[in-house]
């Protein structure tokens, strides 16, 4: 039996005082993400930014999105069975 290494989810919970340059910087993580879907992502926190990531790309996100003055909150996914 293998045990999958955890992932997590990094919800938008305030989009702190610099929201241009978080837009900026969902679309550099995001590139799925138009600038329209980043606005709207950011003026209805809380919202999910990322559902899967693993822990080493997880403090590579939270330090570039937390440079930004954004809150974020990391919730760990549940294990697929």
């Amino acid at each position: 039996m293998t045990v999958d290494p955890p992932t997590y989810r990094l919800v938008l919970t305030a989009p702190g005082p610099n929201r241009l340059k978080l837009i900026l910087e969902l679309r550099a993580l995001r590139p799925d993400l138009t600038l329209e879907a980043a606005k709207a992502l950011v003026d209805g926190a809380p919202g999910v930014i990322v559902d899967r990531v693993g822990y080493w790309d997880l403090e590579q996100v939270l330090g570039r999105l937390t440079r930004t003055g954004a809150v974020i909150e990391t919730l760990e996914n549940e294990a697929q069975a």
